[in-house]
């Protein structure tokens, strides 16, 4: 199965990374300009991957968890 965003737990945060360029470009314009990458991912803390992995998936979006 294909998916478009990869989230990773890594304890107190959440790595969550995008597949493709269109699929990178379109969550960085989602997120805030103060927003955290690391190695190509966005960083997020546990209590916002609920809602951030639903609001991609309400978006069409396929996500592994």
């Amino acid at each position: 199965m294909y998916v478009d965003f990869n989230f990773e737990n890594h304890g107190s945060i959440w790595l969550v990374r995008p597949t493709s360029e269109a699929t990178r470009k379109h969550l960085a314009n989602g997120v805030s300009e103060e927003a955290q990458w690391f190695g190509g991912a966005l960083a997020v803390e546990p209590r916002y991957i609920e809602s951030l992995a639903q609001r991609l998936q309400d978006e069409g979006y396929e996500v592994s968890l």
